[in-house]
């Protein structure tokens, strides 16, 4: 099961569109509890729906103010991740007709000082039926702040 994974405890990341507008975004400044699943808070109305933020199978839920957490991460490789399907995962698919053009990912990450360090973005057009696409490099984010941090943006324009 390969699946967008990048393992990580986000404080707000969007997908942004040409000129820089969010097309897919979630703010989770208001996340309490331990929820399954968060809703985007930015959805354009070329996409349809609005996609959910949600663990793979390998990751626990828990509470964490203002962040979509989880508990879980024991992978020590991105293969031993992927078997122990230990991801975040969001999809998002164009309106009847439409289409969508992404230019870049813009994510800012927070961990706690027990999550992981290491995160891989993968892309699927089929699902993950199979095998995910890395996008961009490997990360590594071992910082603990508060507030999360702005990672590097990630050129989605290439991909067709």
């Amino acid at each position: 099961m390969r699946k967008l994974y990048s393992a990580l405890l986000l404080c707000l990341f969007a997908l942004p569109f040409a000129a820089h507008s969010q097309i897919l975004a979630w703010n989770l400044n208001s996340v309490t509890g331990t929820p399954v699943t968060t809703p985007a808070t930015t959805t354009d109305a070329n996409l349809t729906g609005g996609s959910a933020l949600s663990r793979g199978p390998g990751v626990t839920a828990t509470s964490l103010a203002t962040a979509f957490s989880g508990s879980g991460w024991t992978a020590s490789s991105q293969a031993t991740a992927e078997t122990a399907n230990t991801y975040y995962q969001f999809a998002l698919s164009a309106v009847t007709g439409g289409s969508v053009s992404l230019t870049s990912l813009d994510a800012w990450f927070r961990r706690s000082s027990t999550g992981p360090n290491t995160f891989q973005w993968e892309y699927s057009l089929d699902g993950f039926s199979d095998a995910g696409i890395p996008v961009g490099s490997v990360i590594s984010y071992t910082l603990t702040t508060s507030g999360g941090d702005e990672q590097p943006l990630i050129d989605l324009s290439t991909i067709t």
